[in-house]
Parts: C-alpha cells; sequence; structure tokens
C-alpha cells in the first residue's frame, strides 16, 4: 500500500493559507462606551455615544476623513472666533438643508448681525439678528461650503464653515 507524501507545493499553500487564516482581523468597528443612542424619524438624525478616548478629523480640499467609533454627520466648525466673548454663538444644524439656526444668549441681540459668504467670499446674504434664536434660510442656496459671519458694531466676533446639503 502506498502512503500519500504530500509535496512542497502542496504544503506551501496549505500553510500560506493557514497564516492567512491566524493572521485573519475583523475589521468591524468596535467601541468600548458608558452609553450611546440613536433617533431618527423623516427630518432628523441624532446619534451620540459617550467614552471615546481618541476622535480627529482631517480635511482635504474635497475630501473628509474622520478618526473614531461613533461617527455622525453633524459637523461644527469655528472658523474663526475673537477671545473673550462672554456670551454663547452657535449655528445648527451642521450641514443643513433647509433652515439654519443661529441661537445667541447675548441679552443685547439688535446689536449683532450676521453675513452669509460663498466658498469665494461673495456675499450673499446679510441681516440683523432679532431674537436669542434666528432663522437663516439656506433652502435657496446650492450644496457647497459656506461662511457666517456674525459682527456686533462691525466687529467680527465668530465665523463659522456652514456645510449645505441637499
Amino acid at each position: 500500500m502506498k502512503r500519500f507524501q504530500p509535496n512542497r507545493l502542496f504544503i506551501g499553500i496549505l500553510l500560506f493559507f493557514l497564516i492567512g487564516i491566524l493572521n485573519q482581523k475583523v475589521f468591524s468597528q468596535e467601541l468600548v462606551s458608558s452609553s450611546g443612542n440613536e433617533f431618527k424619524n423623516d427630518q432628523l438624525q441624532i446619534s451620540w455615544s459617550m467614552g471615546e478616548p481618541v476622535i480627529e478629523t482631517f480635511e482635504g480640499s474635497s475630501t473628509q476623513l474622520t478618526q473614531g467609533f461613533h461617527q455622525s454627520n453633524l459637523v461644527i466648525t469655528t472658523v474663526e472666533e475673537i477671545p473673550g466673548i462672554d456670551f454663547m454663538l452657535t449655528a445648527f444644524p451642521n450641514p443643513v438643508v433647509n433652515y439654519l439656526t443661529l441661537k445667541t444668549d447675548y441679552n443685547q441681540v439688535n446689536q449683532l448681525r450676521y453675513i452669509l459668504y460663498d466658498s469665494e467670499g461673495s456675499m450673499l446674504l446679510q441681516a440683523d439678528v432679532l431674537s436669542d434664536e434666528s432663522e437663516i434660510p439656506m433652502h435657496k442656496y446650492v450644496p457647497a461650503s459656506y461662511f457666517l459671519k456674525i459682527i456686533k458694531e462691525d466687529t467680527p466676533l465668530k465665523t463659522f464653515k456652514i456645510i449645505k446639503t441637499q
């Protein structure tokens, strides 16, 4: 009776596949988090997690790469902010589809004004801030990056980079 003797090619292929299987890595996202959840409806998506030790975002001319386990579509970017402002200024949601909300806790809102610029620096819209929460219409603009500058008596206070989507 002849005994089976594998040749070197067969052993090499077998070793190649065994090493490949042993070095197989799982590429799914894992997060050790104390809490997290997600909510969706027709107009809004909110997702969050707590306990993420390292996240970072890198941007190129046409690409955005975000490192981290839990990544939502929310992007809040302050391009410029004057130090020493003792009140809050926020603009949300970002990215925006229809209306951008500008919110402040400044008690003299009648001194504030906003100016919306396109990415080439052309002024598209300017108006006085009339209340502590103002809606800025964005539905008439094409999807692109915009800049929202908040000024007080001709002094720039804060500039936001706004992403307009469909």
